[in-house]
C-alpha cells in the first residue's frame, strides 16, 4: 500500500486523536518503522489528541518526517494560550528541524469544548493566523462540522453524539470560513512566509496581556525584510520601528475579504503606530520595496 500510494503526491497521517507520547508511543515507533521504514515518501505525520506534543517521543524517528499537532475545538484562554505559548512555539527550533502543522485547529461550526456553541469563521481564522505567525509553520488545515463525518444533516455523526447535529457536509462546503482560507493562501504565497518567524519585539504594546483573546501575534524574517502582523481586533497597533523594513511597504488586508488598504501611521518615539482600519481582525503586512530591475539595452 505505501509503495502504491507513495507514487502519488500527498501526506500520511500515521494514528489520530490518541495520546501518543510516553509509554504510549512505543507502539507507534514501531509500527511507522514497519509501514515507512527508511523508504523516501512524501511528508509523514502523527495526529495527536488536542493540545498534545510529540516531538520528544519521535525524536528520533526518521521515518516521521513533519511534526503534527491539534489545538482542538475551543475557544478559551486555555487554547489561545497554548497556540500563543505552547510547546510548538518553544520547540520549532529544536533539531532535528521538521515542517510543523497544526492539523487540527478549531472547525467551524463545531461545538467549542467549553461553551457548546457553534465555532464561528472569526474564531476560525484567529486560530489560523495565530498558529501560522506563532510558530514557524509549514501551513495550517481548516476543518468544518458536517465535512469531516460525511453528515447528512439529519443526526449526530457516529460515535460523537454529545456535538449535537452537524450540518449537511453540501452546507457546510460552502460555509465562508472556508472562502476565507483562499485569501490566507493568497497572502502568504504571495510573500516570502518561509522567512518568518515569531518576534514579539515586533510590538511596542502586546494587547493580549490585558485579555488574551486580543492577543496580536507577530513575526519578521531575520533579514529584515519582512513583517508580518495579525489583530484579531481593531486595534491601534504600535509597532518598534527598529523591526521597520527599509524602503517599506505597508498594507492592511482584510483576512474576510481578502481586501487591501493603505496604512496611515503616525510615528511617536520608538513607535510607528498603525491604527486598525475598521471593526474585526486584520493582517499587517510591512515589507522591504523591492529594487527596480535596471534596463537592459541592446549592443
Amino acid at each position: 500500500m505505501v509503495a502504491r500510494w507513495g507514487g502519488s503526491f500527498g501526506a500520511w497521517i500515521l494514528a489520530g486523536d490518541g495520546d501518543y507520547t510516553g509509554d504510549h508511543a512505543v507502539r507507534w515507533r514501531k509500527l511507522g518503522q514497519g509501514i515507512f521504514g527508511d523508504r523516501l515518501q512524501a511528508s509523514v505525520f502523527i495526529h495527536p489528541k488536542g493540545k498534545s506534543w510529540v516531538f520528544e517521543s519521535f525524536r528520533d524517528e526518521k521515518w516521521l518526517t513533519a511534526m503534527g499537532y491539534q489545538s482542538g475545538h475551543d475557544t478559551d484562554d486555555a487554547t489561545n494560550n497554548w497556540i500563543h505559548h505552547g510547546p510548538p512555539s518553544r520547540d520549532w527550533n529544536n533539531l532535528p528541524h521538521r515542517p510543523i502543522v497544526n492539523l487540527e485547529p478549531s472547525y467551524e461550526w463545531q461545538p467549542s469544548y467549553s461553551k457548546n456553541v457553534p465555532i464561528s469563521s472569526n474564531h476560525v481564522r484567529r486560530a489560523l493566523y495565530w498558529s501560522l505567525l506563532s510558530t514557524p509553520t509549514a501551513g495550517v488545515s481548516y476543518g468544518v462540522a458536517g465535512v469531516w463525518g460525511w453528515d447528512d444533516g439529519d443526526r449526530a455523526t457516529p460515535g460523537h453524539p454529545a456535538a449535537g447535529t452537524p450540518p449537511n457536509w453540501r452546507e457546510s462546503v460552502t460555509y465562508e470560513g472556508g472562502e476565507q482560507v483562499v485569501h490566507l493562501t493568497e497572502v502568504f504565497q504571495s510573500i516570502d512566509f518561509h522567512k518568518l518567524r515569531p518576534d514579539p519585539a515586533v510590538l511596542i504594546e502586546q494587547p493580549g496581556d490585558d485579555e488574551l483573546a486580543k492577543y496580536v501575534a507577530a513575526s519578521s524574517a531575520a533579514d529584515g525584510s519582512l513583517v508580518v502582523v495579525y489583530t484579531p481586533t481593531e486595534v491601534r497597533l504600535k509597532i518598534n520601528v527598529a523591526k521597520l523594513p527599509a524602503p517599506l511597504l505597508a498594507n492592511w488586508i482584510n483576512p474576510r475579504t481578502g481586501e487591501r488598504q493603505d496604512v496611515l501611521a503616525v510615528l511617536r518615539g520608538s513607535a510607528l503606530e498603525c491604527p486598525a482600519p475598521d471593526a474585526g481582525d486584520w493582517l499587517l503586512v510591512l515589507r522591504a520595496k523591492k529594487p527596480e530591475p535596471e534596463p537592459t539595452g541592446r549592443r
